[in-house]
Formats: C-alpha cells, structure tokens, sequence
C-alpha cells in the first residue's frame, strides 16, 4: 500500500515537472516570436503613415535650392503648414543660418546623409559616417537631433535597415514621388500624380527645385481641398 502511495506521489511530481516545462516552452517561444516580429518591424522603411485619417506629410528632401527653400518656406509661412526637411551634411555645412532659420520656425529637421551616397554600397563605418557626421552637425546649429534617415535616391539593403536600427533611426521613404527631380517634371506633370497617387497616410516626396516651388501652393490648396490635413513626417509615423 505504501508503495503504491509512494508511486503515486512520485507520478504526480513527475506530471507536474512536465507541465512546468511545457509552460516554460510555451512562454519562451511566445517571447522569442514577439522579438522576432519586432526586430523584423525594426528592419522595414517606413513609407506612409499606418493611418485611415486624411493626413499626409511633405519629405523634402535637401542637397542644394537653398533659394528655392526661402521661396518654399515663405508658401508655407503664408498656407500655415509644417514640413519635414531631410537635410545633407554637406548643404548643413555650407547653409548653417538658413538652417537655423528654418528649426527656428517650426520645421522637422531628419537626416539625408552627409555627401549624398548611396547607402547599401557603403560598408558599416562609411554608413556610420554619414549618418552621424549629419546629425552633430545638424544638432550643432539647432540644439536637434535628427531621428530619421531618408537614405538618397531611396537605396537600403538589409545591412543598411540594421545599422539605422542600431543608431535608434526610423528609415524613412515615401508613397508618392512628384518626380519633381526629373529633368521632365513639371507643374501638370507633379499635380497629375498628387491628384492620382494621394491616400491616407502619404509621405509625399519633394526637393527644393524651382518647379516644387512654384507648385507648392497649388499642391497645398489641392490636397486640403480633398479634406487632408497636412503634417510633419515625424508626427504622421507616430
């Protein structure tokens, strides 16, 4: 009788580790599922914003038009929107009151990159480099620092995605393309792919070309007349 007692116990004990390690299995693979799906989060460009609201956001993109920016900024000024400028280190260097101006009234200042290089042919260092070089220079004059990195010409690889996410930045690319930097773009040209391509959430590309300035305002007028807001990439990603 003891015996069959004692066998008993010792089943029940047994159950019991297995059960906990069954429960322990359970629990870490969940965990290691959930990392895995936030890392992979991590490593994928941010295009629009995750929104049904009608936002959209400006990502002007900056190596050169410093004219064209006072002209931009002054359509801005006047519609009373915010826009995000990703700027490059080496337009930072050479425009350092422009720039100064530009955070002093409100605009979100986001990293380009330093000269303009294409990211996945670069090596980690060089990727470093360009990133960070940009973001002291930026902070330097603004007191800001950048968290966002549009990578030129939209280029990024894996090694890339991760070496950002390692920098704590966001990688960001857009939705629409106003091919404002062809040779061929035009007033009609950039209107048709406003008024074709805009949707909830839109990261809308743009550069400081003498076109984009002079169709800014009709941009503007177009999209709030549609009944969208207009805000800043940082504010439409979060």
């Amino acid at each position: 009788m003891e015996e069959k007692i004692a066998l008993r116990n010792m089943q029940l004990k047994l159950s019991a580790i297995i059960i906990i390690f069954v429960l322990i299995v359970l629990f870490v693979t969940a965990y290691v599922r959930k990392s895995e799906i936030v890392w992979i989060n991590e490593l994928v460009p941010i295009s629009k914003g995750n929104t049904d609201k009608k936002v959209v956001a400006f990502a002007c993109n900056v190596y050169e038009g410093s004219q064209q920016i006072n002209e931009m900024i002054s359509v801005l000024e006047n519609k009373k929107v915010k826009m995000s400028f990703f700027l490059g280190g080496i337009w930072v260097n050479k425009n350092r009151e422009l720039v100064k101006n530009i955070y002093e009234k409100g605009y979100d200042l986001q990293n380009h990159g330093y000269y303009h290089k294409r990211p996945s042919t670069l090596n980690r260092q060089n990727n470093i480099k360009e990133v960070r070089e940009t973001e002291e220079l930026i902070y330097k004059i603004t007191g800001h620092k950048t968290k966002l990195f549009e990578p030129p010409y939209g280029d990024y690889d894996e090694n890339t995605l991760s070496i950002l996410s390692s920098l704590n930045y966001k990688v960001i690319t857009w939705s629409i393309d106003t091919i404002d930097w062809r040779d061929d773009a035009s007033r009609e040209v950039i209107m048709n792919r406003i008024r074709k391509k805009l949707h909830p959430g839109a990261i809308i590309l743009i550069h400081p070309k003498s076109v984009t300035a002079n169709v800014l305002e009709e941009m503007i007028e177009y999209i709030k007349g549609q009944g969208y807001e207009i805000i800043t990439v940082n504010e439409i990603i979060n």
